[in-house]
Order: C-alpha cells, then structure tokens, then sequence
C-alpha cells in the first residue's frame, strides 16, 4: 500500500530524519542513480545536438511542447531547432531544462538504461519524481508553471555568497544579523551558501566578518529569493495551480535535496511537498552522504549542470570514495559525442546496451 509522505515522515524514529545516512529501515541500497539538476547553469542551443541525432530525444520534446502549450501557452520547440534567441529563451529556462531533462530520460530508456533511484537538486527534483513515477508529466509540468509563476514576477534582487561553515551554524549565527541573511544551499560539512539583498551587501559582510566567517561572493549576478521563507505569502497562489495534480506512488526511489535523504519507493510525495521545498534550504551535503550511505556506485547527472562532477563548484563536495559520476550534457563538449561515451561506459558497467 502507498504511504503517503507525510505518514512516512512522521513514522520515522527519532524526528524528521536523520541527515547523511538512509531515512527508514525498508530500503535497500542500489547501484545507479540518475541525479537532475536545478535551475543553476543553462544555455541557449542546449539540446539542440540531440534533438537533431536522436529520435527518442525529439520525440518526448514534442511531447513536453505539445503539454507546455496547453497547461502554459509556452513553446519551446524553436529553442531546440535553433531558431531562437537569447531574449526569447528569457522567461523560458525553467521549462527548458525541464526539457532537457525528461527528453534525456526518455532517450536513456531506448537504450535501456533504466536507474535504480533517482536524486533530485533544487527544481530539478521536479523532473526527478516525474522519472521516479511519482508526477505524471502533464502534473510535473503543472508543478514547473506554479514555481515559474511564482518566481518570474519578482525582482533579481538577492546575492549568492558563500560561507565557510556548516549550514547549521550559519542559520543560528543569521538569527543575529542586523540585516536578513538565508542559509539556502549546504553545499559540504563546512561550507553553505547564504542569500541577502543587494542593498544589504555591506551590513551583511560585516556581520559575516565578525562572526569570523570566511565569505566571498559566488556571483555579482543578482538571483530570486529561492529557498527562504521570503516567498511564504505565495503559498495560497502556488497551491491553487497544484489542486488539480494527481500525485502517484514512486516506482523507485527518490534522493531529495529538500529533506537530504532518500524517500523510499511507494511513497506518495503529496502537493504539499512542493511549496516546501521551493521555500526551504537545499541540502546537498546530506543528499551526498545518503547516496555513500546507501552504496551507491554510479551517478549519471541528467540535465546540463554537472553538479556533482565538481567543476562548476569553488567548494569541493565530499563524494563517496568510488563514486563514478558520469554527464549526459556539459557545456561546451558535443553532445552526441559525450551522450555517446556515457553510454559506452554505461555499456562496460552492464547499464546499458
């Protein structure tokens, strides 16, 4: 019988659960997981190769495009047969990666390349459930319009920074600051990102300087308050466009960034769960540690941010020792050929055909 998650949550000894290692004792550790990344690196002409090459990636696109229209009025087709532009990728991304990454999902499975779990970072646990089976795709693409909706309207007024302690320090320390300050990401034991306005830039160093924090700025590129309670007065907005989602038991099961831990397959992820975690910190850290926890051998990232692969990272993640991580999409290499390559490698582990 599915448990819905909420129930699973709270069946759980000794609280919401317990970081780095595997949240309940019914699951049993696999060996590949297909891990999605969030709305962190994208480009224009991303998935252009693949869409031109291979029949089962052009063919979900359309799939998704066909939905995109209907429950969003967005097409995205031109944005994989290169007849578009920067400004009109603006306001497009989130769907797009989103793309990307169910097209990818479908092309590893004709070639039989099916994951034993999936991981999810950010918005890309979106696409993650979907693979998981825990969304239908129309219900998954309703999921991505009510975060872009939610998001598009706001001002890009917030700076990444990071900060080099662990997240849990940094959110008691923050309660003190004369400025608001949101640990957002746990990026390693040591090591978080925080979110402050701009205007805040100078009174929130200084606090972070007297704390004794070593800090320096990730971008100068200003962001959307993700993950912090700034976005709560959403919540009746975001929850009217998901009361039509029909969420369904996970086929497998599905490492979250939300809770840094894997939920265990059959466990419905109900409507609530979204609000959540586009609203609280991102705990990659954790969900590392309960892939190593769980023995898990091989990670192939699908989208285009290699986030595990460390070098998109100024601040080095502890991978399990032996972890092989593999990408489906990176940035300036071929597509067909680095798609092709991971296959092979696939291919030599007994992955794939």
């Amino acid at each position: 019988m599915a448990l819905p998650l909420l129930s699973w949550l709270q069946s759980i000894s000794g609280g919401l659960l317990n970081r780095g290692s595997r949240a309940g004792g019914a699951y049993q550790p696999k060996h590949h997981v297909f891990a999605f990344n969030g709305r962190s690196l994208y480009w224009l002409g991303m998935g252009q190769e693949l869409y031109r090459t291979e029949p089962a990636f052009r063919a979900m696109v359309h799939e998704f495009n066909d939905l995109l229209i209907e429950i969003a009025d967005c097409d995205l087709v031109p944005l994989f047969a290169g007849q578009a532009d920067e400004q009109f990728m603006q306001g497009k991304v989130t769907y797009y990666i989103m793309a990307v990454q169910v097209a990818q999902v479908a092309l590893w499975k004709a070639y039989q390349v099916e994951p034993d779990a999936i991981a999810g970072l950010s918005l890309g646990e979106i696409a993650g459930v979907y693979a998981a089976g825990g969304l239908s795709l129309p219900d998954a693409i309703r999921v991505c319009t009510a975060v872009v909706r939610m998001f598009f309207p706001l001002a890009k007024d917030f700076l990444y920074f990071y900060v080099h302690t662990a997240l849990a320090s940094a959110q008691t320390a923050c309660l003190t600051s004369p400025v608001p300050i949101y640990p957002v990401v746990e990026l390693n034991a040591q090591t978080c990102l925080v979110f402050f306005h701009s205007d805040d830039e100078a009174a929130a160093t200084a606090f972070l300087h007297q704390q004794g924090y070593h800090w320096e700025p990730l971008t100068r590129v200003g962001s959307w308050p993700t993950h912090t309670p700034l976005l709560a007065h959403h919540q009746p907005s975001f929850s009217a466009l998901l009361t039509e989602i029909e969420p369904l038991p996970l086929r497998c099961a599905f490492y979250s960034s939300r809770l840094g831990a894997v939920i265990p397959a059959n466990t419905i992820i109900g409507r609530e769960y979204w609000f959540e975690m586009v609203t609280n910190p991102t705990l990659l850290h954790s969900l590392v540690q309960a892939l190593g926890a769980d023995g898990i051998d091989v990670v192939t990232h699908i989208g285009p941010h290699p986030f595990l692969s460390g070098t998109q990272q100024k601040s080095a993640l502890s991978l399990p020792p032996g972890l092989l991580v593999l990408d489906s999409m990176r940035r300036g290499t071929p597509e067909a050929a680095l798609f092709s390559d991971t296959r092979r490698r696939l291919r030599q582990l007994g992955l794939a055909r």
